[in-house]
C-alpha cells in the first residue's frame, strides 16, 4: 500500500491531509451531535408545550429558566419579562441562528474537501501522465507497451486516492446537513407551536 502511496507522486500528500482533516471533522460532528441529541431540547420543548398547553405557564417557565439549553433558558427569560409576540420571536431567532451557527461548524470545510480532493487526484494524473509521455517521446522507437501501460497506472492512482477520499466525505457532508436541517426543522416547530398557544392565552402585549 505504501508503495503504491509513494508512486502516486507529491499530490498523494495534500490528499492524504484532506482525508485526515475530513476525519478528524466527521468525528467531532458525531459527538457534537450526539450530545445535542443526549441534551434532550426537543423532548424538554415538547414538555414545555404541554404545560404551556394546560395553562401552566409558571411552571414551564421555572422549568426553562433552570435548562441545560441555552435556547429554552432563552425562552424562559423572554417569558419572565413577557414581551411582545414580535419581540420575543427576534429574540428566539437570534438564538436559533447562534444554534444553527454551531451545528454548522466546519460542515463547509468537509464539502470544500468532497470537491477539491476528486480535482487534485485529477491533476496528479494528468502531471503523471505528461511525465510518463515526454519519457516515452525520449526514449522513441524502444517504447514498449508494458512501460506505457506502467506509467498509465501509475498516473491514476491519484484519481482513485482522490476520489476515495471524496466519496464517503462528500455522503458524510449531506447525512450532516440533513441532520441540522431536520434538527432547526424540528426545534422551529415547536417554538411555533409554543408561541401560538401563549397568544391564543393572551399572553403577550400588544406588539
Amino acid at each position: 500500500m505504501w508503495e503504491l502511496f509513494v508512486k502516486g507522486g507529491v499530490l498523494m500528500y495534500p490528499i492524504l491531509l484532506c482525508s485526515v482533516i475530513a476525519l478528524g471533522i466527521v468525528i467531532e460532528k458525531f459527538v457534537q451531535y450526539f450530545q445535542v441529541r443526549k441534551s434532550g431540547s426537543i423532548s424538554a420543548l415538547l414538555k414545555f408545550k404541554k404545560l404551556v398547553a394546560h395553562g401552566d405557564v409558571k411552571i414551564a417557565k421555572e422549568q426553562a429558566l433552570h435548562s441545560s439549553h441555552y435556547l429554552i433558558r432563552e425562552l424562559g427569560y423572554c417569558l419572565t419579562n413577557t414581551p411582545s409576540r414580535l419581540t420575543m420571536e427576534k429574540i428566539l431567532f437570534q438564538s436559533g441562528q447562534k444554534e444553527l451557527k454551531k451545528l454548522e461548524s466546519y460542515l463547509p470545510t468537509l464539502a470544500t474537501i468532497a470537491n477539491i480532493s476528486p480535482l487534485l487526484g485529477l491533476l496528479g494524473t494528468v502531471t503523471g501522465m505528461i511525465k510518463a509521455f515526454m519519457v516515452v517521446e525520449k526514449m522513441g522507437n524502444k517504447v514498449n507497451a508494458g512501460f506505457l501501460a506502467g506509467g498509465i497506472w501509475e498516473a491514476m492512482i491519484t484519481t482513485a486516492f482522490g476520489l476515495t477520499v471524496a466519496i464517503p466525505t462528500l455522503m458524510f457532508y449531506s447525512y450532516f446537513t440533513n441532520w441540522v436541517n431536520n434538527y432547526m426543522a424540528e426545534l422551529e416547530d415547536c417554538l411555533n407551536s409554543i408561541l401560538n398557544l401563549l397568544e391564543k392565552q393572551g399572553f403577550f402585549q400588544n406588539d
